[in-house]
């Protein structure tokens, strides 16, 4: 575990007590040097985490738009073409006779 801004003078003997359980024996916690520097450019995993939801988000309602297009744009043409149907078969037919 790493517990961070910590000075040398926080060194020393600490024991946790809680309520109803009692207390622990005490430990010695030492500080030392962190064995490697905090990077402050590299991004935090909740920052990652963020990001990965934002864009598994955007990927899935990108999808589904795309899915109702394609779904409403096969239901106009279906719907034009049965209106076309409809329209040759009820128009009247000229006949020779009547020009």
């Amino acid at each position: 575990m790493a517990i961070l801004n910590v000075t040398k003078a926080d060194e020393g003997y600490y024991k946790c007590s809680i309520s109803g359980a009692g207390e622990s024996p005490e430990s010695w916690l030492a500080v030392s040097k962190p064995l490697t520097a905090p990077n402050e450019d590299s991004p935090s995993v909740e920052s990652k985490q963020s990001k990965n939801l934002i864009l598994e988000s955007t990927l899935r309602f990108g999808f589904v738009a795309l899915l109702a297009a394609v779904i409403g744009l096969t239901h106009y043409k279906k719907l034009k073409d049965t209106e076309a149907e409809t329209t040759d078969r009820t128009s009247p037919c000229l006949s020779e006779e009547t020009v």
